[in-house]
C-alpha cells in the first residue's frame, strides 16, 4: 500500500485478447466501477496499459484491491469466454503465464 492509503493491482490480457477493442475495454471499465460501487470500494482509477493490460487503484490496503480485481477478473473472463471462446486474462487456467 502506498503512503497515500491506496493500492494498485495490474491485470494482463492473454495474447488472444486486447483492450484496444472498445467493446472489451468499456465492458471491463464499467464492470470495475460497478463492482466497486456494489461492494463499497473507493475506486481511484482504472487505466488501460496500452492494449494488453489494466491498472486499478483503490483506497485501502492491498487485500481490498486484490478482492476487487479477483471479482473483476472472474466476471469479465466469463463474459469474454462466452463471447469469443477464449480467456481474457492471463492466469493458471488460461495456459498463458508471465
Amino acid at each position: 500500500m502506498s503512503a497515500e492509503g491506496t493500492s494498485t493491482v495490474h491485470l494482463h490480457c492473454t495474447p488472444s485478447a486486447s483492450l484496444a477493442d472498445p467493446a472489451i475495454r468499456d465492458t471491463v471499465i464499467t464492470s470495475a466501477h460497478g463492482i466497486a460501487e456494489r461492494t463499497g470500494v473507493v475506486l481511484r482509477s482504472v487505466e488501460t496499459e496500452d492494449s494488453s493490460g489494466l491498472r486499478i487503484t483503490v483506497e485501502g490496503p492491498d487485500v481490498i484491491a486484490l478482492g476487487l480485481v479477483a471479482e473483476l477478473r472472474r466476471h469479465t473472463d466469463r463474459w469474454h469466454r462466452g463471447r469469443t471462446g477464449h480467456p481474457l486474462w492471463i492466469g493458471p487456467e488460461s495456459g498463458d503465464h508471465h
